[in-house]
């Protein structure tokens, strides 16, 4: 399964524990990180996403 999300860009595989992983998704939006987020929610064998942390800076302000 680690495969599959890591063949997805902006998702990021970190660690593997029991069937846990710690994934990290980069977006240029909001909309983008939602996206992966489904994304993830969709994939074969994930019963569940849990958002942990959350940042977006707007590099032009």
């Amino acid at each position: 399964m680690t495969d599959v999300i890591q063949a997805v860009p902006g998702l990021e595989v970190h660690a593997e524990d029991g069937g846990k992983l710690i994934v990290t998704a980069e977006g240029d939006t909001v909309s983008d990180l939602a996206k992966l987020s489904a994304i993830l929610e969709e994939t074969d064998k994930v019963v569940s996403v849990a958002p942990i942390y959350h940042e977006f800076s707007n590099d032009g302000e």
